[in-house]
């Protein structure tokens, strides 16, 4: 209930009162979760999916006589900017902030990176290239980590090179977030923890097959540098003044 209570943005006392109204319908149940028994799982019965799949039918029958009313292009345009819209409503909701390098929602995230790369780099990517806690712990470092409604989905890191530089590790977007923005927040949060940590200069390596990457890393203003460390699966390049 506290992840659907953080969603709706409700108090606890109104969500109880709505989900009580609603069990008494039979549309839900409420029942203690197994795994941890403080909390709550709600879920709907038959009855409340056969509500769910008839209030979607009609709400697909009134867009789809409102899109009747337009054009070709004028639908293209309404789609691509109700696109747009809901990605900018994702990323509002989309919170950064330093992690544990220990916690459990770093090791998600840095599991999710080097899976990932392991499936992409020609020559695979091993665990122990990963940097350790104390090299994401200030003053060597620092993580972030991205998550909506509660669930991680993104982290970067800053390791500091020396007093007054630092670069950027282990930038990761889940799949299912990527091209809303995540990747730029995170890139604009490390930035400003870099900066807080000395660093006035901020570096990148990035692999030659991360093409979606370099774009993300060219649009916010790094531009391509000689070699600055000996770093695995790096080719190319890039350094920003903060």
């Amino acid at each position: 209930m506290a992840v659907l209570r953080s969603r709706l943005g409700l108090d606890s006392g109104y969500l109880s009162r709505l989900l009580r109204s609603l069990e008494e319908q039979a549309l839900i149940t409420v029942k203690p979760d197994q795994r941890d028994g403080r909390a709550r799982v709600v879920r709907l019965t038959n009855l409340g999916v056969d509500q769910l799949d008839e209030l979607n039918r009609r709400a697909t029958e009134a867009a789809d006589e409102l899109l009747t009313q337009l054009g070709d292009v004028e639908r293209q345009q309404l789609i691509s900017t109700m696109g747009r819209l809901h990605g900018l409503l994702r990323l509002a909701a989309v919170t950064v902030a330093p992690a544990d390098p220990a916690s459990e929602i770093a090791r998600h995230c840095l599991t999710q990176y080097a899976h990932e790369l392991r499936q992409r780099f020609p020559e695979g990517y091993d665990d122990d290239d990963l940097l350790g806690p104390d090299a994401l712990t200030p003053p060597h470092g620092i993580l972030l980590c991205a998550t909506e409604e509660e669930q991680p989905i993104g982290c970067g890191a800053v390791h500091m090179l020396r007093s007054d530089a630092g670069e950027i590790r282990h930038m990761w977007v889940h799949p299912s977030a990527r091209r809303i923005g995540v990747g730029r927040r995170l890139i604009t949060a490390l930035e400003e923890q870099a900066y807080g940590l000395g660093a006035r200069t901020l570096c990148l390596g990035t692999h030659d097959v991360l093409r979606e990457a370099i774009s993300m890393y060219q649009a916010p203003g790094y531009a391509p540098t000689h070699p600055y460390a000996k770093v695995a699966h790096t080719h190319q390049w890039y350094a920003k003044t903060l």
